[in-house]
């Protein structure tokens, strides 16, 4: 859903944008070709960026091949990261729903 946001105001803003606007599309932006063109519009950033998501160092060489490979490896680590953090607070929910439950089903509450 973020992908198609950030997307859309690419393009509506058509790649050209405030300093921090541009930096947001640069850490925000998973589709390869788009990383490519903005880095070409806007080198100087995208170096600026590259502590924060060393992919773009293969958006500036335009090696689309690799970057998609990185962009898929950077999105499951993302997954997992989200995974650990969600799963806890899920099982904790779960533990609070049936608590409920049972007080509920309990006679004289």
């Amino acid at each position: 859903m973020l992908n198609r946001l950030v997307e859309n105001d690419i393009f509506l803003n058509e790649g050209s944008g405030s300093a921090a606007k541009v930096k947001w599309w640069l850490a925000q932006g998973r589709v390869p070709e788009t990383l490519a063109r903005l880095c070409a519009d806007h080198p100087r950033q995208a170096r600026g960026s590259l502590a924060r998501r060393p992919l773009l160092r293969e958006a500036l060489k335009n090696n689309l091949k690799k970057l998609s490979v990185l962009l898929k490896k950077e999105e499951a680590a993302e997954r997992t990261k989200d995974l650990r953090y969600w799963l806890p607070l899920k099982k904790e929910l779960e533990k609070l729903r049936l608590s409920r439950e049972r007080r509920v089903k309990e006679p004289g509450t």
